[in-house]
């Protein structure tokens, strides 16, 4: 029971994903309405930025040379980093990988990983709001530079305002409502309930996700089109761990202490499912490499957090 109630979403994620392909043929009117997986996206998001407090950073705002160094690090240098691997795989996949290092940081991975390494998580949180609330722009300027050739500049138009309705708006209206002091109280206390909601949401999208995935691969003609998937999750890690290792070293650099240097390495690398599976929704990318990778990411992350806070015990 202990297994099951610590890692019940990887659990869960599993099976969703084989259901998806498994129940495809009968659910494919479900794959196709837009609408369904963004309404999902935008409740979503709303559920993961209500427990969030911004009180833990405002002290950030006076010295917020931590966060903007890894928040550029998580924008720019992790895609850099990955263009060139994701050119050398087909197109569908190569799309997947670009999508997953396009989209913000993690709304709560990244502070949780950071504290649990023993590092300052207000620069976590701040990370997660700045990518997120300027993922309307960026998301869409990487897709453009890296694949846009080969999306109609009315798509990539509709995802920005998609993705400015579906994962700014919500956070704004999760913010504004804990103005209230009985709903960020009541959200506060009640933290580990929304989130697992929110994740139900996430498994959700990747259950739809899932179907349009299967679908897509039954009319591909490709071979080994599942050995290339597991090359891809493969770069995919290698980056994530090269941009982490790399956030320290670039931290250490500019004279950030230890905690903000933990910090910048999660929050510098890890990257949220819920818009990199929303987006590919949108453009008929297939949804194995992602999920796959994001559920790699927590793990890792999770033995190289534990190595971190052992070491300085």
């Amino acid at each position: 029971m202990k297994f099951f109630a610590r890692h019940w979403f990887l659990i869960a994620l599993a099976t969703v994903v084989t259901s998806g392909f498994l129940a495809a043929p009968a659910l494919a009117p479900l794959a196709n309405n837009a609408w369904l997986k963004w309404l999902i996206v935008a409740i979503t998001m709303f559920l993961m930025a209500w427990p969030l407090e911004l009180a833990q950073f405002r002290s950030r705002l006076l010295n917020p040379k931590a966060p903007l160094t890894a928040a550029a690090i998580n924008t720019l240098l992790a895609p850099l980093f990955l263009w060139p691997l994701a050119m050398l795989m087909p197109d569908d996949i190569g799309a997947s990988m670009v999508l997953v290092f396009a989209a913000p940081c993690t709304l709560a991975s990244a502070a949780v990983w950071t504290a649990r390494a023993g590092g300052d998580d207000s620069v976590a949180i701040m990370v997660t709001i700045i990518t997120s609330c300027f993922c309307f722009l960026t998301t869409p300027a990487i897709i453009y530079c890296f694949i846009g050739q080969t999306i109609s500049p009315t798509i990539l138009t509709s995802m920005i305002w998609k993705l400015l309705i579906c994962i700014v708006v919500p956070i704004g209206i999760a913010q504004t409502i804990r103005l209230q002091k009985s709903s960020a109280a009541w959200a506060t206390v009640n933290k580990q309930l929304v989130n697992k909601v929110a994740q139900c949401g996430i498994l959700s999208v990747v259950f739809i996700g899932s179907i349009a995935s299967a679908l897509k691969i039954s009319d591909s003609s490709t071979s080994g089109y599942s050995v290339l998937i597991v090359i891809s999750v493969a770069m995919m890690l290698a980056v994530h761990a090269v941009v982490l290792v790399t956030g320290v070293s670039i931290a250490k650099t500019i004279g950030l202490n230890r905690d903000e240097q933990i910090a910048v390495a999660f929050s510098g690398s890890q990257k949220t499912l819920m818009v990199a599976l929303s987006v590919a929704a949108s453009l008929g990318v297939t949804i194995i490499p992602l999920v796959a990778y994001h559920s790699l990411q927590l793990f890792i992350d999770t033995l190289i957090a534990d190595f971190w806070f052992k070491r300085e015990q």
